[in-house]
């Protein structure tokens, strides 16, 4: 069993993520350090919310319980930078988006006693992760389950494989950033007056520009990560594209009929799951 002398380390804790869970466990009673790889940064950060901070390398050399946080870019490099130190009896994880290439990585690069679990906190920042989902892919070892399920157990655990996730997260994330992008670059080109638009809007715009605006105020390289490591977002736009240029076909031949009955099949499918 996991006991509160166990110390967490985050690396890339200076990050929204990142410092977002660094405080929830230390409000559970852990030791908690941070680290970057500009230690001045980190100290700075540690002490204005009464963290510690530790190098990378220290962090991966004396805590128990490793947690990687870093742009999605970098994951891969930094984990086979810092896994090789971590001590063996170890728990592993991350936060990224996709789950495929941190888990093989956490994998290749550690020993073998050391346990690997994947997360996906599948939110922002807030300030409550109670009803939040979380998506947990176990992949070596089974000790560090328990705490995994004790420590969110207000959260809502969904159990994957990694191959999974990542086939889910091309339709929950890059099927639905990517129009959404789409309509902001149109909006864009078209030179759109969207205050004049504003007065003629429909509660289904109003959602939609809602989203887009959301999307839009996030970090442009991590939704850019998300469409392009995330090695099933390719077949997913494809898809996209084609299905947007059979419907376009449809319009402009003004066929009714075919519109109709793409309309009601697209219903019906999704009525199935509703």
């Amino acid at each position: 069993m996991i006991k509160l002398k166990e110390k967490i380390g985050i690396v890339g804790g200076t990050g929204k993520t990142g410092l977002q869970f660094a405080k929830f466990f230390k409000s559970k009673g852990y030791q908690v350090f941070i680290s970057h790889y500009n230690l001045a940064k980190a100290k700075k950060i540690a002490e204005s919310n009464r963290l510690k901070a530790l190098t990378n390398e220290e962090l991966a050399k004396n805590c128990d319980i490793i947690f990687f946080s870093v742009p999605m870019s970098k994951t891969e490099r930094v984990i086979k930078q810092l896994a090789p130190l971590a001590r063996p009896g170890t728990l592993l994880s991350d936060f990224t988006s996709v789950k495929e290439m941190p888990i093989n990585a956490m994998l290749k690069y550690s020993n073998p006693k050391i346990e690997v679990i994947g997360l996906h906190p599948m939110f922002g920042p807030v300030v409550d992760i109670k009803g939040q989902n979380i998506v947990v892919v176990p992949a070596r070892g089974k000790e560090f389950i328990p705490w995994i399920k004790k420590i969110f157990k207000e959260a809502k655990l969904i159990f994957s494989t990694a191959k999974e996730h990542d086939e889910m997260m091309a339709i929950v994330q890059c099927l639905v950033h990517f129009p959404s992008i789409v309509t902001a670059m149109v909006m864009k080109k078209m030179k759109v007056n969207l205050s004049r638009v504003e007065k003629f809007s429909t509660p289904i715009y109003r959602a939609r520009r809602a989203t887009i605006k959301r999307i839009l105020s996030q970090d442009p390289e991590l939704y850019g990560d998300i469409e392009m490591l995330n090695k099933n977002s390719e077949k997913v736009i494809n898809e996209l594209i084609k299905s947007a240029n059979d419907l376009h076909k449809i319009i402009k031949r003004k066929n009714m009929n075919k519109f109709v009955k793409e309309y009601n099949a697209a219903r019906n499918y999704i009525k199935k799951f509703q």
